[in-house]
């Protein structure tokens, strides 16, 4: 899932140069995918807990700090804000231009 993510990262960036709000959805939907990867990371113990399973390495604690895994999440959760922010201010805006157009 990470991979295919750091892949619509880039073509998002791609996207993003022609069409702002198909590179939007794009990183959205690489957020999503990505997001689990990084949390994992961080919170090893709570994954276990939700995804019941056997694993190889035995759980040595809950929280593990990692700042590359942090700076990572830090960096998803801003590009995610971004692309919701593209996306609404298009919605607004033809929204605001409808209104207008009624008066």
């Amino acid at each position: 899932m990470a991979d295919t993510g750091a892949l619509l990262f880039l073509s998002a960036l791609v996207f993003t140069i022609f069409l702002p709000r198909a590179g939007a959805i794009v990183t959205l939907v690489a957020v999503v995918l990505c997001l689990p990867f990084y949390l994992y990371v961080v919170m090893p113990g709570p994954y276990r807990r939700i995804f019941k399973g056997e694993y190889s390495v035995p759980l040595q604690r809950a929280f593990v700090w990692n700042s590359w895994a942090i700076a990572g999440i830090i960096t998803i959760t801003l590009a995610a804000a971004l692309s919701i922010r593209r996306l609404s201010e298009r919605s607004r805006s033809s929204y605001l231009a409808d209104r207008k157009c009624q008066y």
